[in-house]
């Protein structure tokens, strides 16, 4: 019984720690992509507030749908680069984390374009200006992640996975 008992501890701290993850995640790509994008859309390409709500609130569940896959490509990334950890090879950590937004989320936005009708042209257009914003934007969404994931959310780096 005793093997069970601590079997049983052991999975449930790990389903812990994965909740905790998912959390922090969700939380840090949910605000990050309200703000930034408000600022984008308001700011650079004109929109009103309603329209640029809307537009948050119906990129929502793709925005959920993503926030975990990209927190563990991220944090792939950074270790195969070995910049897991910000202090000890901060240009390095910031220029993976400007390259993983970037081919994480580029590549979705031309397939939503894609699949709303739009023209080659208009998508290769649409993505590299995206791909400009995606890599200023990727070192802060790291800084932010980081914060929102040890700050916040209390993990150990250790219990990233």
């Amino acid at each position: 019984m005793r093997i069970q008992e601590l079997f049983a501890a052991l999975v449930a701290k790990v389903k812990a720690v994965r909740i905790r993850n998912l959390l922090a995640d969700l939380f840090a790509r949910i605000i990050f992509s309200f703000v930034t994008g408000m600022v984008i859309e308001m700011v650079i390409s004109g929109m009103s507030l309603h329209q640029s709500l809307l537009s948050r609130v119906t990129n929502l569940p793709l925005v959920m749908l993503m926030a975990r896959p990209y927190g563990i490509y991220r944090d792939w990334t950074l270790r195969k680069g070995q910049a897991s950890v910000r202090k000890e090879r901060p240009y390095r950590w910031v220029i993976l984390n400007m390259f993983t937004y970037a081919t994480f989320f580029v590549p979705q936005y031309a397939l939503v374009l894609w699949l709303e009708g739009a023209a080659q042209m208009q998508i290769l257009k649409a993505s590299g200006s995206v791909a400009l914003f995606s890599v200023l934007l990727g070192a802060a969404y790291g800084y932010w992640l980081d914060w929102c994931r040890h700050g916040l959310f209390r993990i150990r780096r250790e219990g990233l996975q």
